[in-house]
């Protein structure tokens, strides 16, 4: 994930210090090589704001908490999505939630936002459970699983059930192979735009992956629309919203826009939840007595029974457990930024124009706000008083335009997970496990377990 902001803006003031760069290249090999490690060095070496150059291009790191507060919170209004989002809207997402702005999200958000509400996400507990259950019941004691494809595939059939009202098992692999294809070109942001028309195919494989995308996408629509009835799901909201306010589903405008609604929430509800629950299984699979005390919570609340709503609130190491791993490996690992107006960062001034990072990845790992950073420790979750600041700790991100799945993806990694510590151990087979920060943070070549039954 580069980043693509198209020119040198022009300071006031001092410039902030930036790490060691090459001549017409800046930092390229560093962000190409390990972006996660060259970002932390930067904020750790260089301070709060940090400038970095890539090409002809240029980003500044923000890395305060009283910074990000700003960005996300109290000045949010004159900063828009960055570059590289810009691009998902054009080339890929369109306009859903992720990528509208203004008003126009405020809408979206609104009309979605039924769907997560509590007692809407409460309904959806048995559902997630009772997936989880079927695909466990599937797997078999020492066989080796790649468990980021496995719970990609989980994920996306809880999504279609819950969201959609549609089963997703016949599509998740596909859609899984198919984001496997594309987010590698999508996470090069506006470099994509440029690499797709260059005669290298690119663009012909991308494009026919995004075909096949709307076209389960389009079926799910076409299924809804032509019920006629109101299943009680996201997309029918949608479509009853839309229908209220009089938009013709027939006309062509009005049905990519549904599509682009529809295909963010469907691939935003998988891609990271499913990453969490496999960073959280590779962490335990390191450290089995953590994955011991757990599996021990998780048989004194359950017994032998799947999980169910009620268990979750018992389920508190368990819960510091995923807390911990989303703070180590966050799924949505950087946050990007263009100013509206001209920001003053201390003694910087960052230029209206410029685009900012904000890295959850690098916050989360800060040794002025977490002690042994680097270690697994879900303990420090229970400790008393133990309370982070939302703006060191933002898996979520935060504001107005924090995940509107969060608690969704909370309950979802926690009866999951119930679920399958419950059932198996998960074992380390030694192999390098390597990260891949692309639009989010997943598992580079998947991530390969062996598990056992649970004696």
């Amino acid at each position: 994930m580069f980043p693509a902001t198209s020119t040198f803006a022009p300071l006031k003031g001092p410039t902030p210090p930036a790490p060691p760069s090459l001549p017409f290249i800046g930092n390229y090999f560093a962000l190409k090589n390990d972006s996660l490690k060259f970002l932390r060095r930067s904020a750790r070496d260089h301070g709060d704001v940090v400038r970095v150059e890539f090409l002809t291009q240029v980003f500044y790191l923000i890395s305060s908490p009283e910074y990000i507060e700003r960005l996300l919170l109290t000045e949010n209004q004159f900063v828009m999505k960055d570059y590289g989002e810009q691009m998902l809207k054009r080339t890929f997402l369109g306009t859903g939630l992720l990528t509208a702005e203004g008003d126009e999200h405020k809408q979206m958000r609104k009309m979605s936002s039924p769907a997560f509400s509590r007692a809407r996400i409460l309904g959806y507990g048995k559902v997630m459970s009772d997936l989880a259950e079927e695909e466990f019941a599937q797997w078999k004691s020492g066989e080796v699983y790649d468990v980021h494809r496995e719970m990609s595939h989980l994920a996306q059939r809880i999504v279609a059930r819950t969201l959609f009202d549609s089963d997703g098992s016949d599509n998740s692999l596909v859609i899984g192979d198919i984001m496997a294809e594309i987010m590698p070109v999508i996470a090069l942001r506006n470099f994509a735009e440029i690499i797709m028309k260059l005669p290298l195919g690119v663009k012909q494989r991308v494009d026919r992956n995004i075909e096949k995308l709307d076209a389960i996408i389009g079926g799910i629509i076409d299924e809804h629309i032509a019920g006629g009835v109101d299943r009680g799901d996201l997309l029918s909201m949608l479509i009853e919203g839309k229908k209220a306010a009089g938009k013709d589903l027939s006309a062509p405008e009005e049905r990519k826009r549904l599509r682009d609604e529809a295909l963010t929430i469907y691939l935003a509800g998988f891609e990271t939840t499913a990453n969490a629950m496999t960073w959280t299984l590779h962490l335990l699979a390191r450290h089995p007595q953590k994955q011991q005390t757990m599996a021990e919570e998780i048989t004194s609340v359950m017994g032998n029974r799947a999980a169910t709503i009620e268990d979750t609130g018992n389920l508190k190491y368990t819960r510091a457990v995923i807390a911990e791993s989303m703070r180590l490996y966050p799924p949505a690992w950087v946050i990007g930024r263009v100013l509206l107006k001209d920001f003053e960062f201390g003694a910087y001034t960052i230029p209206k124009g410029a685009e900012v990072w904000m890295s959850q990845y690098v916050m989360h790992r800060d040794p002025r706000y977490w002690q042994n950073p680097d270690d697994f420790d879900p303990e420090r979750w229970l400790a008393e008083g133990f309370a982070p600041s939302k703006y060191v700790y933002f898996p979520f991100s935060s504001g107005p335009r924090n995940c509107i799945g969060e608690q969704f993806a909370w309950l979802e990694a926690t009866v999951v997970l119930a679920n399958a510590l419950r059932r198996f151990e998960f074992h380390d087979i030694g192999e390098k496990v390597a990260t891949e920060p692309l639009i989010t943070l997943r598992p580079k070549d998947g991530l390969r377990l062996r598990i056992s039954h649970r004696r």
